[in-house]
């Protein structure tokens, strides 16, 4: 139905499923089927937009699709972490996918715990982003927020400082935005995170 609606755009990334994981949730029996049988559907609207897969465990293990890639073009695959949870296992399992070439995109990714809890961890999260900086790897960060308060949040979405209409417009001044959300500011422009004080 989206590939339908979108699939002149050239502006549009499809993610086929977030985080598939569960007991029996593997790549070769179970993700992989599914993208094989998803992604025909997708080209026959859309020929060329990138489509992302989601990998094993939440979509941390990007190397077990490494040893069994799809086939077909303009085929990405999904990493998240939460910088407080994951740490060099996790870049390693990435360093073993782009050592067979497997295209990677981050799709999601939180300064805090993978619970959306506990603190922001700024030293954590730089070692990550200078990973994926130095790996060419995008990402996406986690997330504007919801109406479930979570220390990942960017904004204070639950609060009601500010209206519906203006949460959904953006350009917040910054004691409308968390701390997670000033430390993915500081990172998408460029700029020294400075902590509030």
């Amino acid at each position: 139905r989206i590939s339908a609606l979108y699939g002149d755009c050239p502006n549009v990334i499809y993610e086929i499923c977030n985080e598939p994981n569960g007991e029996g949730v593997d790549w070769d029996n179970c993700i992989k089927p599914y993208a094989e049988a998803v992604i025909p559907a997708i080209r026959e609207n859309d020929p060329d937009n990138i489509i992302i897969v989601g990998t094993p465990n939440w979509s941390q293990f990007v190397d077990e699709a490494a040893k069994n890639p799809l086939e077909g073009e303009n085929i990405m695959y999904t990493l998240h972490f939460y910088a407080a949870s994951h740490g060099q296992e996790n870049r390693d399992r990435v360093i073993e996918a782009l050592d067979k070439n497997l295209p990677i995109f981050c799709t999601e990714w939180g300064s805090t715990c993978d619970s959306g809890g506990g603190h922001v961890d700024t030293e954590a999260s730089d070692i990550w982003l200078a990973f994926l900086a130095e790996n060419n790897i995008s990402w996406c960060n986690w997330s504007i927020g919801g109406p479930t308060p979570e220390m990942s949040n960017a904004l204070k979405w639950a609060s009601d400082y500010l209206t519906r209409e203006e949460k959904y417009q953006g350009h917040w001044p910054d004691e409308f935005i968390t701390t997670s959300g000033l430390y993915a500011k500081s990172q998408i422009l460029g700029i020294e995170y400075v902590p509030a004080t």
